[in-house]
């Protein structure tokens, strides 16, 4: 190809990749959907907690979002396949299999290769045609529950006491800091009032933190557990969950009750109260950790904050349409 290492795809050759297919963008990724497969191109962007500006760093992400994709949805997950050619000219090559830590070729922009799920399965969809209830949630536990137990970084988790407290208070402030820069989306004000109550709660809670460390509730965790990323292909099917936050071992390395709070916050949000009671009752007897509800209320403002600040970023960006920038911005203000 004619791009240097690091240079990005130009926009001609996104559009000779997207010719004839559904192109959805998000802040991160081009997303390019045919009848039985979907294909996911980084965009080459930074925005500190997550860099994907060199090819090296986008093509290892490919990597590293096809293994640990597989622990949920094993037979989701296909592979990648490399950009040919360049400008209007640009194709997809083959499909291939990668393995945990392997180097692509440094030459080629690489693209995540999946099989499509069926339309309207996700958990968000089902919800909003009232076929989402307490039986699938409780599938869904367990299998969260299971999947806990199998990646548990140890008992007690390889981190001192004030390191895992700053992994816990780091990503919760740096919440705020970038909300506190998107005063055009969000009040300012309001930032900085939860702020203080997410502070007060923090040092209140410091123990009881550390003793969930201490007795191994620290898992390798899916890190991004909302309403769209769980799928039941029918309705009495395992769920599949798909797009873990493969990103950032420091964000995905988290609480378990941080995991759950992340699907009990989005059923909340969508005034479902029974149901995320429901679901996380179901978890804390499956997991046999009923010491989360003494952390879950605060975890759950945290993911309210992680959606909020996710969508004031796309709200404030260039790379999605007008419309999707309205919505990211009412989703910003809700949360």
């Amino acid at each position: 190809m004619n791009e240097s290492v690091s240079e990005p795809l130009d926009e001609a050759a996104v559009a000779a990749l997207g010719r004839g297919l559904d192109h959805v963008q998000t802040h991160l990724s081009h997303v390019f959907l045919a009848s039985e497969r979907v294909y996911k191109l980084r965009k080459a962007v930074d925005f500190g907690f997550v860099s994907f500006a060199t090819r090296a760093e986008r093509n290892a992400d490919c990597v590293r979002e096809v293994v640990l994709n597989r622990r949920l949805a094993p037979d989701v997950y296909l592979g990648v396949a490399p950009v040919e050619g360049s400008g209007g000219a640009a194709r997809l090559g083959a499909l291939r299999p990668v393995r945990p830590g392997e180097i692509l070729d440094p030459s080629r922009e690489h693209c995540v290769v999946m099989r499509r799920l069926p339309a309207a399965r996700d958990a968000l969809s089902l919800l909003s045609n009232g076929r989402l209830g307490a039986d699938a949630l409780d599938r869904l536990a367990i299998t969260i529950a299971r999947f806990h137990e199998a990646n548990r970084l140890g008992r007690p988790a390889p981190f001192e006491r004030e390191a895992w407290l700053e992994r816990i208070r780091g990503p919760v402030e740096a919440n705020f800091d970038t909300l506190a820069t998107r005063t055009e989306i969000v009040s300012g004000e309001e930032v900085e009032r939860t702020r203080r109550t997410s502070r007060r709660a923090f040092e209140r809670l410091g123990d009881t933190f550390d003793a969930r460390r201490v007795a191994g509730r620290v898992v390798d965790a899916h890190g991004d557990l909302h309403l769209q990323h769980v799928f039941f292909e029918q309705d009495d099917s395992q769920p599949l969950l798909i797009d873990c936050l493969e990103f950032s071992d420091e964000l995905r390395r988290i609480d378990a009750a941080s995991e759950v709070a992340f699907l009990a916050m989005d059923l909340r949000y969508r005034r479902r109260r029974d149901l995320a009671e429901s679901f996380l009752a179901a978890y804390a007897r499956e997991s046999d950790d009923f010491d989360l509800y003494r952390v879950v209320d605060f975890f759950t403002s945290y993911r309210a904050g992680v959606r909020a600040t996710v969508a004031a970023l796309a709200a404030t960006g260039s790379e999605i349409d007008a419309a999707q920038r309205s919505r990211a911005a009412e989703s910003a203000r809700s949360h």
